[in-house]
């Protein structure tokens, strides 16, 4: 190190620092576990929650905030307790809320409002570092921001930064990590100052994707892992199912949706010339949704799709699929020309002998088609190879008797 570096360094003592010199408590090197793999992957890159780590969790009304939240506090894998901040819930919808979370019931609840009243902050700030530091819980959850900042003293925004400030330095002083609930317009708008965003470690955001028809959240900002990937979770009147959880369950359920769709869209389709194209989005959607679960693991293998959702849409006059987008298109003026009588016609040249081995009708062909565009995002390609017809024709026999093909 040069002279001049060193002496202005020890004339300023406790200004610069090398980060080589930094000491980094050990407790942030052990991360809690949840169990749960896509709760453990998307909160840091070491896996698990991490000690201190304060993290600002938004979505639009309804998407499932709290009880994302609640599931992941109960799956919590520690002997210390889970302390949640409840002001959004009444003591009866906590108590429906542990019956379908599993573990919800060992979590404590805090309903007081210290906040609330001319000494609403010292209280609060008595309560952060005095019971619950004591306690010493292995997260705090906060529902929510806005809710807690409505009954105190002085600024609405200025309450949630003061809010935000003093979790934050409980979080750091305690190494306990903290996830704040705060709430957004329908048009995605945060509702109060944005500034909360940048003072927090990570910023989960949850929401439904229309197109999906699924609840999915992801992180938009974390300092301890990767912001890139979305992870889906279903709430049921049984359970919440976060990930792989639903698909391991649903396995059977979604197999006799496809073979009820197929049938019901064959017997609607023989009763017309052409194929009626809204009884044969339904079954689409529903056989793709049974394939993307039964070949799930090699989707992801692949690296389809993250989450091996396909998309599907509807527009043009033909079928075609983007791997790289796992997007799958069946355009309606396609199937409005489809007949039994030039079902024989369809396809390219090297398929037809594909389809007249396997296709005895109209329904036949277009179930075909469904086939088609899920073999060329299974294996990422375009080109129409000998292979290629190989798995198509090997699928649609494995899965001619588990929903009803043939």
């Amino acid at each position: 190190m040069l002279t001049k570096t060193k002496n202005v360094i020890k004339n300023n003592p406790g200004i610069f620092k090398r980060v080589d010199e930094i000491d980094v408590p050990e407790i942030l090197f052990n991360p809690t576990k949840t169990g749960t793999p896509e709760f453990d992957h998307a909160f840091s890159e070491m896996g698990g929650i991490t000690p201190s780590c304060v993290t600002l969790v938004t979505g639009t009304p309804g998407a499932g905030k709290t009880t994302l939240m609640a599931t992941l506090g109960a799956r919590l894998q520690s002997v210390r307790p889970v302390v949640f901040l409840s002001y959004e819930m009444s003591d009866f919808q906590l108590k429906l809320t542990a019956k379908k979370i599993a573990g919800f019931e060992k979590m404590l609840i805090v309903t007081q409002e210290f906040h609330k009243g001319s000494e609403g902050k010292k209280s609060f700030e008595e309560f952060l570092n005095g019971p619950l530091a004591d306690l010493n819980p292995s997260m705090v959850i906060v529902d929510s921001l806005q809710k807690m900042a409505g009954v105190m003293v002085g600024s609405y925004n200025n309450n949630q930064i003061w809010l935000t400030e003093a979790l934050t330095k409980f979080a750091k002083k305690t190494f306990v990590p903290v996830n704040m609930i705060g709430h957004v317009s329908k048009d995605g708008t945060y509702k109060g100052p944005t500034t909360i965003k940048h003072e927090v470690d990570a910023h989960m955001h949850i929401q439904m994707d229309k197109e999906l028809g699924e609840r999915i959240f992801s992180f938009s900002k974390n300092r301890f892992g990767g912001v890139a990937d979305p992870y889906i979770f279903r709430i049921t009147s049984h359970g919440v199912y976060v990930g792989e959880e639903w698909w391991l369950k649903a396995g059977t359920d979604i197999a006799e949706m496809a073979k009820n769709a197929i049938c019901e869209f064959k017997a609607i389709s023989e009763k017309s010339q052409y194929v009626p194209f809204k009884a044969f989005q339904k079954m689409a959607k529903d056989v793709v949704k049974h394939l993307q679960s039964d070949y799930r693991s090699e989707l992801l293998d692949k690296g389809v799709a993250k989450t091996a959702d396909i998309k599907l849409t509807w527009s043009g006059n033909r079928a075609f699929c983007q791997p790289s987008t796992a997007k799958i298109n069946f355009g309606e003026k396609f199937f409005k020309d489809l007949t039994d009588a030039n079902r024989g016609k369809i396809g390219y040249k090297s398929e037809k002998a594909f389809i007249n081995r396997n296709c005895q009708n109209k329904e036949d062909v277009a179930l075909w088609v469904v086939f088609h565009e899920f073999a060329h995002l299974f294996q990422g390609r375009q080109k129409h190879v000998k292979s290629f017809f190989s798995f198509i024709e090997k699928t649609w026999q494995e899965q001619s008797t588990r929903i009803g093909l043939a």
